[in-house]
């Protein structure tokens, strides 16, 4: 069963007493979803490019941190106890940092701060704005880029009986719709992010019940078990809904240094990776489980990357994620193992994990 709900509130300053309402959706975020794997995209690594920074372009200021390459600020922002890092602008994209830039591909930096940074990127350019131009003659590999949009539709319902909504600032919640759907229920888990395993309700054929996107109050068996999100932007038969955490099954991810090994070869180091993932179920009855853990992916042909183990998984090699599909007894537990080795330069650096 799924009951539709509404959060309203208003401060218009007159009471709404017996209002017809029209109730439109929105989206919200969540904070007990099962984490979403990304691919682990290889890349070069130039650990003082933000250093370099100090001395190439006036108004930059970097202070010695437990980074890498420190932390950067820009001298003259305005924000008192600022912590914030500033937004960079690469090619006209926006970045989290520049840190796997090759420096000799920068073509000039501008350093833009205050109502000039704030006027073009918004609340995003409080902390200052880089914008990096590159040298278009150099050919890069190009990492997938990943942008996400929705619809700008908004659906519309009725609440059949007048409401009464006061004017204090104040969440009035009403029941406007409720609807029967069927699933079936899955675990899952993604270690490299998690050490917890998730019960999954798997609804087929969900775009005929007409769900809503928003936040869900999730109760299994009449009990509360935490909030989740329904999604329908997607283009699934089946719509995932994350039920939260199963205490009853345990998985951990570890290092497996035995199997881990540094080699010259060459001009080229090699690295070896390894990581053995151990499921238990501790209950009473069989669970089948769905793992999933990844290989880094690389963006350039000086990195090579080889799989050498996963353990009976399936891998889709675009995005180096590896899944898993597993059967269980009560109390018993399995092993999976995944390795893998990444070449390169010895000259350069990476990060392999």
């Amino acid at each position: 069963m799924i009951t539709f709900k509404a959060n309203i509130i208003q401060n218009t300053g007159i009471d709404w007493n017996n209002v017809n309402l029209v109730l439109s959706t929105a989206k919200t975020n969540v904070s007990a979803q099962i984490p979403a794997i990304t691919p682990f995209y290889l890349q070069f690594y130039y650990p003082e490019i933000v250093r370099t920074l100090q001395g190439r372009v006036a108004g930059v200021q970097v202070s010695d941190s437990m980074r890498p390459s420190g932390q950067i600020r820009i001298r003259g922002v305005s924000s008192v106890g600022n912590e914030g890092t500033p937004l960079y602008i690469v090619d006209g994209v926006p970045k989290d940092n520049i840190e796997s830039m090759d420096p000799n591909r920068i073509e000039s930096i501008k350093v833009l701060k205050d109502a000039s940074a704030t006027s073009l990127y918004g609340s995003r350019g409080s902390n200052g704005v880089i914008i990096v131009t590159t040298k278009q003659d150099k050919e890069e590999s190009p990492i997938p880029l990943t942008i996400t949009s929705k619809r700008e539709v908004s659906n519309e319902y009725i609440v059949d009986l007048p409401q009464t909504i006061l004017s204090k600032n104040k969440t009035n919640t009403i029941t406007f719709r409720e609807s029967k759907v069927s699933s079936i229920f899955e675990y899952q888990a993604v270690p490299v992010l998690s050490e917890n395993v998730y019960l999954i309700g798997k609804i087929a054929d969900w775009y005929k019940t007409d769900l809503l996107d928003g936040e869900a109050n999730i109760y299994l068996e009449n009990s509360y078990v935490g909030k989740s999100l329904i999604n329908t932007q997607q283009f699934t038969d089946t719509l995932n809904i994350s039920f939260g955490i199963d205490n009853n099954i345990s998985i951990k991810r570890e290092k497996l240094t035995n199997f881990s090994e540094n080699q010259l070869i060459g001009l080229n180091r090699k690295e070896t990776v390894a990581y053995k993932i151990t499921l238990r179920n501790n209950k009473l009855y069989p669970i089948t489980a769905k793992v999933t853990d990844q290989v880094p992916v690389s963006t350039t042909k000086e990195i090579q990357v080889e799989t050498i183990d996963i353990s009976g998984g399936t891998i889709d090699k675009e995005k180096g994620i590896v899944e898993w599909k597993t059967d269980l007894k009560p109390n018993e537990f399995k092993d999976l193992v995944i390795r893998y080795s990444v070449k390169y330069p010895k000259n350069k650096r990476v990060l392999v994990e």
